[in-house]
């Protein structure tokens, strides 16, 4: 579905739905992986489901985003996980 090649990148922003896979198999690959393992993960998802946002930060993600996703939501969520590096 996807790789991650050196030298790795220091985030990523992947969506629920996506094309051969979906983003919480991506973020599970990242997570098990001593070499993706670090890499910051925001996720967009247009489900209404409730739990989703606690969901995929159990499984590791660093932020969640309802889409439509504006501008100014991204940015905050960009300026509070890249602290954390």
């Amino acid at each position: 579905m996807f790789a991650v090649r050196p030298p790795a990148p220091d985030g990523v922003i992947l969506d629920i739905n996506m094309p051969g896979g979906t983003g919480i198999e991506a973020l599970k690959r990242l997570k098990s992986s001593l070499n993706t393992a670090l890499i910051l993960v925001i996720i967009l998802s247009g489900s209404t489901d409730a739990e989703m946002p606690q969901k995929v930060k159990t499984l590791g993600a660093d932020e969640f985003l309802r889409k439509p996703v504006d501008q100014g939501a991204l940015f905050a969520a960009l300026d509070k996980v890249l602290p954390r590096r």
